[in-house]
């Protein structure tokens, strides 16, 4: 049976595109729309019926907590394209995020989104870098019927559906060979180590 990522593949487009061809959306260009309907049509696809129920019935919604996108140089905004991305091969399922920011110079921020967390109906939370002194014990109050996954934080206390980390004795290894890269021989390197701020 053909699927939507069959079509998405080879009409180089994403899923979400396709989705919006087939279910009359718009947003989509002419020439997009024409060729989509095309291989369409080459594949005979023949829509779900289950998969379109299900979307009519369910929406899910996911709540996203993290810095701000442009802070610490832009780094959020990289995570945050991965979420858009996600969202638009998942648009036949009909998920819906919702962006809780806080701005990380001002550790209050996160302090006052706890209610709008709290009072929040989520099929699950995103928890970006929330690895600070005061996080274990706020993670630790989620609802239970809460799933969450962490990004770029390590709680050890937390328990989390999954951990997205980075592997600091890999990253510090490579950091090492590319300063030694970087440098003469008789050079003399600083290590500066930040504290964390407290949110």
């Amino acid at each position: 049976m053909t699927t939507i990522k069959e079509i998405a593949r080879k009409a180089n487009v994403s899923i979400g595109t396709v989705d919006r061809v087939i279910h009359k959306r718009g947003r989509v260009s002419k020439s997009t729309e024409e060729k989509i309907q095309r291989i369409i049509s080459d594949l005979d696809y023949q829509p779900n019926i289950f998969a379109r129920q299900l979307k009519r019935s369910r929406a899910y919604v996911f709540g996203i907590i993290m810095p701000k996108p442009d802070q610490d140089c832009g780094y959020w905004k990289l995570p945050d394209r991965g979420i858009q991305k996600a969202v638009e091969e998942l648009a036949a399922h009909h998920v819906e995020i919702r962006y809780l920011f806080f701005d990380r110079e001002k550790p209050d921020t996160l302090q006052s989104l706890r209610h709008q967390i709290n009072q929040g109906e989520w099929d699950g939370l995103l928890i970006a870098s929330a690895s600070t002194k005061t996080a274990p014990e706020w993670v630790k109050k989620l609802p239970d019927n809460c799933p969450y996954i962490l990004i770029d934080s390590d709680i050890e206390e937390a328990r989390p559906v999954c951990r997205i980390v980075q592997d600091h004795f890999q990253s510090g290894r490579l950091a090492a060979k590319l300063m030694v890269l970087v440098t003469s021989s008789a050079s003399r390197i600083a290590v500066i180590k930040s504290e964390s701020v407290s949110l």
